[in-house]
């Protein structure tokens, strides 16, 4: 099957698009998809900044310079990778776009939606109500400008609908740096109850938007690439990265508590070192945080995957996870078998490059993904089925209850009965840190002969073994 084509959507004076962005969205679209074509729709844009005061000829000026430079900034970063104009495509919104008919006519089915469907409406005022607010501008009537500038996201998926058509693709995927709930609610049919598995999105985050940079001790990371074991025994600090994933970890008003926590503490009071827990970050790019030197280990549980083995180290396990497949209880998937959501018409909650994502290449290839950002919490892949943006998702039954009392709507594990994975839960440290492992697995191994892993977990959850908890003697 061939690859969507990518498409780059930019803004005329979003400041997010500067060379570094710009030079990442279009190295990731070409390793990704092969192709893409950037759009940065001037023309619409105009409708945005009359919203925001400007005169019908200022607004112009001021919208039509900004995107010829971000489209000839772009043009100079893809000429610089080595990419050709059949790789990088840079369209011409006034020139290719408005003046097609067939892009008029979807923009005038667009607009019927807007005028037929409430919860679409209501979604796009919403969308251009948030943009116009973080103007720092004042309006007199704001909801007559929020009605005025709507035009540029109607515009937008007007476009999209178009895309296939123009580009000649039989698939095209967005993409975009964080998540664009009201395109991602249209393409999957929330509004119309018409799915189109010809349009997808990708939440693309740069690396410095996977973590967030927490106090802690300024250490030369060189010395830890190397040898993390003498470095943490020397200095007596011990650097960690998590996620929050109770009960394995988790903040509370004085500090964090969890399974890992309380394991991981127990470590570092045994050999006197100190913990700093330096960053929160994604499941996904934790492996570039240890290569990168940033932190000595992931303090939070992680599952074994093929790229984890090979670019990272993993601890003895502290103990095995069954993996459920969670949908609405109220929802025609209930009684369904997890085999049967391997199928386009179906949508699974993943976070990019973590557990979920590795599920999905392997077991739902022909579904489609519909991606949490990085720093969202684990709940948020459980938020996204119960409000109806996703059909299902992948977590261990304790992690579920965990949020289940803050979610919309109550979820099933419809994999209750035939798991699709059982993990075993581990800490991740650097490649090839052998004797810093060797001193990690020498406490868990501990642990385990005392019985004290499944004693500490019979503190944050009811009946483990019971609860898709298994236990096995490190080896």
């Amino acid at each position: 099957m061939r690859k969507p084509l990518a498409i780059i959507g930019m803004s005329p004076g979003n400041s997010y698009f500067k060379d570094y962005e710009v030079r990442f969205l279009l190295q990731e679209s070409i390793e990704r998809f092969g192709r893409c074509a950037v759009v940065v729709a001037d023309v619409p844009a105009i409708a945005t900044y009359m919203a925001l005061g400007y005169e019908k000829n200022r607004a112009r000026n001021k919208a039509i310079p900004k995107a010829n430079n971000l489209k000839n900034r772009t043009r100079r970063l893809a000429e610089s990778l080595g990419y050709t104009e059949d790789q990088v495509r840079i369209i011409d919104w006034a020139e290719e776009v408005e003046s097609s008919p067939g892009y008029g006519k979807h923009y005038e089915r667009v607009m019927e939606k807007y005028a037929s469907l409430p919860a679409f409406a209501e979604s796009v005022r919403k969308t251009t109500r948030d943009v116009l607010g973080n103007s720092g501008r004042s309006f007199s009537d704001a909801e007559a400008a929020t009605e005025n500038a709507t035009h540029y996201l109607l515009s937008e998926l007007a476009f999209m609908e178009f895309a296939p058509d123009f580009f000649a693709s039989k698939r095209v995927c967005y993409l975009y740096h964080r998540n664009w709930q009201v395109y991602e609610d249209y393409i999957s049919g929330r509004y119309d109850g018409v799915a189109r598995p010809h349009l997808d999105f990708l939440l693309l985050e740069a690396p410095y938007e996977t973590y967030e940079k927490k106090h802690g001790a300024e250490i030369n990371a060189g010395g830890m690439l190397h040898d993390t074991y003498s470095r943490v025994m020397q200095s007596g600090i011990l650097r960690a990265a998590y996620v929050e994933y109770p009960p394995v970890i988790q903040r509370e008003r004085d500090g964090f508590s969890g399974i890992f926590f309380e394991i991981f503490t127990g470590f570092a009071n045994k050999h006197d070192l100190k913990i700093e827990w330096v960053e929160e970050i994604g499941y996904g790019v934790v492996i570039d945080g240890l290569a990168e030197g940033r932190f000595d280990i992931f303090g939070s549980a992680v599952w074994p995957t093929p790229e984890r083995h090979t670019k990272a180290g993993l601890s003895r396990p502290l103990y095995y996870s069954d993996v459920g497949v969670w949908v609405r209880a109220d929802g025609p998937l209930a009684c369904a078998d997890w085999i049967d959501l391997n199928d386009p018409q179906y949508r699974i909650a993943v976070t990019e490059g973590d557990i979920t994502h590795e599920i999905c290449l392997t077991d739902f290839t022909f579904a489609k993904w519909v991606r949490a950002p990085q720093l969202g919490l684990v709940k948020a892949l459980l938020d996204i089925v119960a409000d109806g943006r996703a059909d299902a998702t992948m977590v261990e039954r304790m992690t579920y209850e965990a949020y289940a009392p803050g979610l919309s709507h109550q979820l099933i594990n419809i994999a209750q009965n035939n798991p699709i994975r059982r993990y075993p839960n581990c800490f991740l440290a650097g490649k090839n840190q052998n004797d810093f492992l060797d001193v990690i697995n020498g406490y868990i191994e501990d642990l385990h002969k005392k019985g004290e892993v499944e004693q500490i977990m019979s503190r944050y959850m009811k009946d483990p073994r019971k609860n898709g908890i298994y236990f096995k003697p490190s080896k």
